[in-house]
Order: C-alpha cells, then sequence, then structure tokens
C-alpha cells in the first residue's frame, strides 16, 4: 500500500470531516478541511489588516473575500468555505484577472 502526500507533505488522513492545524511556515498554523482540502493560510505578515487566504483542493487557486482582499479573521475565511460549500455563496473570477473571490462579506451581511 503507497502512502500518498498532499502539496504541504501530510499523508492523507482518515480523521472526521472538519477542520485541522497544521504547522505552517514561520509562526503562522495552516487550516486544512478534511477530507475535502480547502486550506487556509496566513499571509505571513504580523500587522496585515487582511492576513487569510484560501486554496481550492484543485487546481490550487488562492481565493480572497468579496473586496478583493485576504480574510481579516481566521474564522470568516473559514465560515465563507461552509458557506461555499453548502452551496450558500458562490465564487467569481474578478474582470481582468487576479485572484477568486468567495462572494461573502461578513461586514455587510452578518453570519450565515
Amino acid at each position: 500500500m503507497s502512502k500518498q502526500m498532499d502539496l504541504f507533505g501530510h499523508q492523507p488522513s482518515g480523521k472526521a470531516r472538519g477542520w485541522y492545524r497544521y504547522k505552517g511556515r514561520l509562526r503562522y498554523p495552516i487550516y486544512k478541511l478534511e477530507p475535502e482540502g480547502w486550506t487556509i493560510r496566513h499571509a505571513g505578515h504580523a500587522t496585515a489588516n487582511h492576513p487569510y487566504y484560501v486554496i481550492t483542493p484543485a487546481p490550487g487557486d488562492i481565493v480572497v473575500s468579496a473586496n478583493g482582499r485576504g480574510f481579516n479573521k481566521l474564522k470568516d475565511a473559514k465560515m465563507a468555505v461552509e458557506a461555499y460549500l453548502a452551496g450558500l455563496i458562490e465564487i467569481t473570477e474578478p474582470p481582468g484577472g487576479g485572484a477568486l473571490r468567495l462572494m461573502w462579506e461578513p461586514w455587510k451581511s452578518g453570519p450565515l
């Protein structure tokens, strides 16, 4: 039985569905939704206003919030991914290119 590793060198787990924390670069952990493979990373700048961004399972596109920036809080990024997977919001591609956007603005609409 071969052991495959994902993009971050982690072995696929048989864990229950949920967000798992992995060691990341610098002091910022990586959060991964198992088993779907959605990933949330911190940009790495200690004073960033919008530090969190999402990476899709395949083909690994970067996804940001509706305003074109990262998410302010980790919980907002997690909730946006969960809302997308539940079919409540969509991912759009901005005109002119750039990072894909999860069309949910928690500062306007509040929690789901």
